[in-house]
């Protein structure tokens, strides 16, 4: 589909559902062609689409997806949230000893372009050092809550050594009011390379699962997370939300966050 052509059933459907189909088409197909000009990936070096997980960890849902990634041999990336990874670290270490990547997500996944500087700065350094602490290793990768890149967070990864992961695809599995038919059509659609971002639902396991059911035998590939040159986006808006940082997470010469900053 173009990004802006109407077919006959969204012509039909009513205002809300154009609206919320927009928006799909807006993160799926617009937000990896606006991104081309950004140094951010999209792709990576494999033969099948490389599989990445939001918003979690979640006790339902990870384990869940743990399981099901390693019966079918298939290695992932988990962006995690680090006020979630601080509830529940013992699910982000057990995603590392999988295999998994873990990912920086932000600490309150609050959007950031209602964030001052020095609050997008300490989002994402304190997850970075959490997420150091419960793995052994420093995370190589970030993704920026609703796919929104700002030049603070460029400036951060350079002097990190962090690179920016976005998506080729995004199936809608993050609206609960979207038949389970059309994420998955959409998860076909993916081609080998392509980076899709998915998020820790219980029906994404199950979307998940399907999916690599049918794929050919042979076709799976064991590490679906090598980098490959490519490119990233911006991406749209929802409701802000903010947490304080618990002092024994504080990091040298971090600021604390208050929720009127």
């Amino acid at each position: 589909m173009t990004f802006g052509a109407t077919t006959s059933a969204e012509r039909r459907a009513g205002p809300r559902e154009r609206f919320a189909r927009g928006c799909d088409a807006f993160g799926t197909v617009a937000v990896p062609r606006l991104s081309r000009p950004f140094a951010v990936r999209t792709h990576t070096d494999t033969n099948t689409p490389s599989l990445t997980f939001d918003d979690g960890p979640d006790p339902e849902v990870t384990p869940r997806l743990l399981r099901l990634l390693d019966a079918c041999g298939v290695r992932a990336t988990f962006f995690v949230i680090g006020e979630r990874a601080a509830r529940y670290p013992s699910l982000v270490a057990q995603i590392a000893e999988a295999g998994h990547a873990v990912g920086n997500h932000s600490w309150t996944h609050a959007p950031p372009w209602r964030l001052s500087r020095r609050r997008q700065l300490v989002e994402y350094e304190r997850t970075g050092r959490l997420l150091r602490r419960l793995t052994g290793q420093p995370s190589d990768r970030v993704r920026p809550p609703y796919g929104m890149h700002t030049p603070t967070l460029d400036g951060w990864a350079v002097r990190r050594g962090v690179v920016v992961w976005m998506w080729a695809r995004m199936p809608p599995d993050y609206r609960s009011d979207c038949p389970n038919d059309r994420i998955a059509a959409d998860l076909r659609r993916a081609r080998p390379g392509e980076i899709v971002c998915l998020h820790e639902r219980l029906r994404t396991v199950e979307l998940v699962a399907d999916y690599l059911a049918s794929l050919p035998d042979g076709s799976r590939s064991r590490s679906s997370n090598t980098p490959a040159i490519s490119t990233g986006q911006t991406a749209v808006a929802s409701q802000w939300t903010s947490a304080n940082i618990p002092p024994s997470l504080s990091g040298t010469n971090l600021p604390q966050l208050t929720p009127s900053e």
